[in-house]
């Protein structure tokens, strides 16, 4: 037994009253980071009871009881018809053993409903199905299949608290916002991203670098997204090379925790065995002192990125509009804003430098091989397992 609910709408016109109150003092920009540029306005569920019968006959109407049985799942509540058959069933059958197995996915157990999804003979499971579609009566249980998403846009609640009129000038102000909105929510998630990542590099170094050498020289660190084969571990020698560079051998093949210590410290110049840049000399091959672990370099970019680029947009875009009204979010499509126009700028791992954005290595190099990220690296062995 099977229902669909299709399009359960939700209370589309209500909108939190934490969230109004961010409208209400005109912060659009805070609204878009806290709330996206989009709302769920249905959801499609689904909930099923299925019956499996597990039965010994000792005689050819095995078949006939088969399709006895699936007549009765045809019928959806109680019903004179569904009663004959279930007589029928009893009456006729030749089986020596029948064992039924119920499954269920989506219902509602609310303790007001009285009922069992346990059977032992066939008028029981009788009690079964109608307790079954009770369960399934719940328009807030199921399975989501789908969801339908809108624009806050075209809310009627977000329209009236963001002061927005019928006009021609206020349809153009929706259509911008809709596109900025966007915009706003790509480069959050950005930002978001680079912090998250800095700090899980930060704490797994903290959990490396608190073991003994002799520790982290015997010990291995277990590769969450590929497992390896135990086996590996055992014929596998723990001196690996001090090379900086990320290989694919890295992720096919056991990593020891001094292996890992040495790629997520990224230092280019270990045991001070380096030349360091400075104002008034910069030999060739010369390290700065500020790009010389791989932490201060995430660091580094991160912050170049959101003073450089991520603040001055956001800025703009809350900057007001004496011409059109409002301020930039609805008034000015972001193509239309200096600090907001660098496309570049909104792919995930591009670079900010001298007043724009260098595309990520991904995106320009052919030959990119994602075992060579380090972003690809934390992800796999932080926060670190032992093995």
């Amino acid at each position: 037994m099977k229902v669909d609910l299709y399009y359960n709408a939700l209370e589309n016109s209500i909108i939190a009253e934490d969230s109004l109150e961010i409208l209400d003092r005109g912060d659009y920009i805070g609204f878009v980071q806290a709330c996206g540029p989009y709302y769920i306005t249905s959801i499609s569920r689904t909930k099923e009871l299925i019956s499996v019968f597990d039965y010994s006959s000792v005689s050819s109407s095995s078949k006939s009881f088969s399709e006895k049985l699936s007549q009765i799942n045809n019928f959806i509540g109680s019903s004179p018809e569904r009663e004959t058959a279930l007589d029928e069933v009893q009456k006729t059958s030749q089986v020596t053993s029948l064992k039924i197995n119920i499954f269920g996915f989506g219902l509602s157990m609310r303790s007001s409903l009285v009922g069992t999804l346990t059977a032992k003979s066939m008028k029981e499971f009788e009690a079964v199905m109608d307790y079954g579609l009770e369960t399934m009566k719940d328009t807030k249980t199921g399975i989501v299949r789908s969801v339908e998403v809108v624009p806050w846009a075209i809310n009627p609640a977000f329209y009236i608290a963001s002061k927005l009129d019928d006009s021609a000038l206020s349809q153009l102000k929706i259509f911008n916002y809709m596109s900025n909105a966007e915009i706003l929510v790509t480069i959050d998630g950005i930002v978001r991203k680079r912090f998250l990542t800095i700090e899980i590099l930060s704490q797994c170094l903290g959990i490396i670098v608190k073991l003994s050498n002799e520790n982290r020289q015997v010990l291995w660190v277990k590769n969450q997204r590929r497992q390896v084969p135990r086996n590996q571990y055992r014929t596998m020698n723990t001196a690996q090379t001090a090379s900086l560079a990320i290989t694919e051998n890295d992720f096919n093949l056991p990593l020891s925790a001094t292996r890992l210590l040495t790629l997520l410290e990224g230092d280019r110049c270990p045991n001070n065995s380096c030349v360091f840049c400075n104002s008034s000399n910069n030999p060739s091959g010369c390290v700065e002192e500020n790009q010389r672990y791989e932490y201060q370099r995430k660091i580094n970019n991160f912050l170049d990125y959101v003073v450089g680029f991520y603040s001055p947009c956001l800025e703009e875009l809350g900057e007001s509009n004496p011409d059109l009204g409002g301020i930039k979010l609805f008034s000015t499509h972001w193509t239309s804003m200096p600090s907001c126009n660098k496309p570049v700028c909104l792919l995930h791992g591009s670079v900010y430098r001298s007043g724009n954005c260098s595309p990520p290595e991904y995106f320009v190099n052919p030959d990119y091989n994602v075992f060579q990220d380090i972003e690809f690296l934390v992800d796999s062995y932080c926060m670190p397992v032992f093995v």
